[in-house]
């Protein structure tokens, strides 16, 4: 009886007549269902009440411009040929129905073949789709050429089927940007092929000023074009995406961030698990990430800029700061032909606060893998970088220059810093007038099993300019092999603390003649004198210095005439006598 039931019920509804069950119970027909081929025939279909209409296509049956409507009795608010077709005479409108579809550029008319123009069609999807938020999505093995940027509207996506299996594909090279995302927009699981745009100019534009906010991009790859990504606002994120190969042309590069804002107005951004792939070599962009105007920005983990000029630069410009960043876990630069990360100021930048953990730089091509400078008047100050590896750099691991005007470079701090295999010149080069603490860190030719070819160039661990203030404890100086190496070159000076550091207080220090005044040539704890001539002076030293002098050829005499603090100490021959230096006093006390 259930079957027979089950069956009558089908076969009532297949033709389109009413079932009775029982006295009081009915299931009515659906409404009927109309199959214009394509949109030129929805248009010729009048409607009635209760009508539905499934248009098999745009343009022919097939074409991805599939939609279902339903027939109202008004005119259309906003006929689009998509959401809603205005038929040919009459009144009416015929109302798409995206439940439980999901709506694609094709359902207003674009081809999807990469070669015609599809901006008209992506435009009018959003015009619908922006009035209450939603998505578009693009159809698996569709490539939509556009010729004018398409705007995202707030909460709105643009939603591929995979950043290999459907594109957005520029037609003109001067279209910039080509996509826009506003407020609380994403982009997700598309490939963006920006070939024509080789000048100036913004593939994925993230806000415009300090007023945007929550934009995100996910699984999204660019390929080609000026700059892959120009972020400007608040709480934007980028995460599982590619930017690859941009222009080799001056201004160029992966993402710039807070070119539009001042004052650290591009706050918490988050960027993670991404790469920045800049291109073949020599030809190549200037940068992976450039930072203008940051504040309290997320960068890492996971994230690798490979084969730029630069890897990453800091540069605020007048008004612009980079404040309180925290880069983790990432490759500031790798393989560069500049510096693997720079920071540096333009006019009155500032850069402050900034936090480099667990990062890494490597293989700049004639140049340090980090570089700090300053050339505009603004401030460089509290740069910590903890566990930072330099590997595989041509000249000079990590350099801190002397400010060049009016600007300052204060309080950088390295703690867990691993230079290694720099080919020639220095590992750490600290410039004049400068102060910079190091600890617990591994400074030598080769460490970590990386060795960059011949490191005969490579002649000293730290290098110091003038007037130098170094606190530097519990690091690694050691080299024992063939070549020319030693651990520090010049002197500290001022309230320096050296302390613990193997290489410079386990060796057994450098030899010199006994005079009234002895020279130092580098930062060591020992160190040997030849002679018995009396010694006045000893020179230069920094406060808190330890220094034990053992007579090699007779006994030494310390007198008191210069900076020795002292009554005719006596060493006798192989004897030592130690001493402390006394910034304050400006005098040695020896024991």
């Amino acid at each position: 009886m259930r079957r027979r039931l089950a069956v009558l019920l089908g076969l009532g509804l297949g033709l389109g007549l009413t079932v009775w069950l029982g006295a009081a119970q009915q299931v009515p027909h659906p409404a009927p269902m109309s199959l214009p081929a394509d949109n030129i025939a929805l248009k010729a279909l009048t409607g009635a009440v209760n009508l539905r209409a499934a248009r098999l296509g745009f343009r022919v049956p097939g074409d991805g411009g599939y939609a279902e409507y339903n027939w109202v009795t008004y005119a259309c608010d906003r006929p689009d040929d998509g959401y809603e077709v205005q038929p040919n005479t009459g009144t009416g409108c015929w109302i798409a129905d995206f439940a439980g579809r999901k709506p694609a550029p094709e359902v207003w008319g674009a081809y999807g073949d990469g070669s015609r123009d599809d901006t008209a069609a992506i435009t009018k999807a959003f015009a619908h789709i922006g009035i209450r938020g939603g998505k578009l999505y693009g159809l698996d093995g569709s490539d939509y050429a556009v010729s004018a940027t398409i705007n995202i509207p707030p909460d709105s996506c643009f939603v591929g089927a995979g950043s290999d299996r459907s594109s957005i594909v520029l037609l003109n090279g001067g279209v910039s940007p080509v996509i826009f995302l506003d407020s609380r927009a994403c982009l997700e699981d598309v490939k963006i092929d920006a070939t024509p745009q080789t000048g100036p100019g913004v593939v994925i534009q993230v806000g415009t000023d300090g007023d945007s906010h929550r934009a995100r991009l996910d699984r999204v790859y660019t390929s080609k074009g000026c700059i892959a990504v120009d972020v400007n606002g608040s709480s934007h994120a980028i995460d599982r995406s590619y930017f690859y190969e941009m222009a080799a042309v001056g201004g160029c590069g992966g993402i710039r961030v807070g070119h539009n804002t001042q004052g650290g107005g591009t706050v918490e951004l988050r960027v993670s698990e991404t790469i920045v792939g800049c291109g073949v070599y020599p030809q190549v962009p200037d940068w992976g990430m450039l930072f203008e105007d940051s504040g309290g920005a997320y960068i890492g983990p996971s994230v690798d800029n490979i084969g730029c000029q630069y890897g990453t630069i800091i540069r605020p410009n007048t008004t612009q700061e980079v404040a309180f960043s925290f880069f983790n876990g990432m490759v500031l630069g790798d393989t560069n032909q500049q510096n693997g990360l720079l920071i540096d100021t333009s006019g009155t930048g500032s850069v402050r606060g900034n936090a480099f953990n667990q990062t890494w730089t490597a293989a700049s091509i004639g140049k340090a893998g980090v570089k700090i400078r300053n050339t505009g008047s603004g401030q460089i100050t509290g740069t910590v970088f903890t566990g930072h590896r330099a590997y595989l750099n041509f000249a000079n691991g990590v350099e801190i220059d002397a400010p060049a005007g009016a600007g300052t470079i204060t309080e950088t701090y390295f703690n867990g810093l691993r230079v290694c295999g720099t080919q020639s010149g220095t590992d750490l080069v600290i410039g004049n007038n400068l102060a910079v603490t190091l600890q617990n860190s591994r400074l030598g030719k080769q460490c970590d099993g990386n060795v960059a070819g011949s490191t005969t160039g490579l002649s000293y661990g730290i290098g110091l300019g003038a007037n130098v203030t170094l606190f530097a404890t519990g690091n690694d100086l050691t080299y024992t092999g063939p070549e020319f190496w030693a651990p520090v070159s010049g002197i500290p000076a001022g309230n320096s603390v050296t302390a613990g550091n193997k290489g410079v207080d386990t060796n057994s220090g450098a030899t010199y003649a006994s005079a009234a005044t002895v020279t130092l040539l580098f930062a060591e704890k020992y160190i040997h004198l030849t002679g018995t001539a009396t010694v006045n002076t000893i020179t230069p030293a920094w406060s808190g210095q330890e220094l034990c002098v053992i007579s090699d050829t007779g006994a030494v005499s310390f007198g008191t005439s210069g900076n020795i603090r002292a009554t005719n100490f006596l060493s006798g021959q192989y004897a030592m006598v130690c001493g402390h230096y006394d910034g304050t006093y400006a005098k040695w006390y020896l024991h």
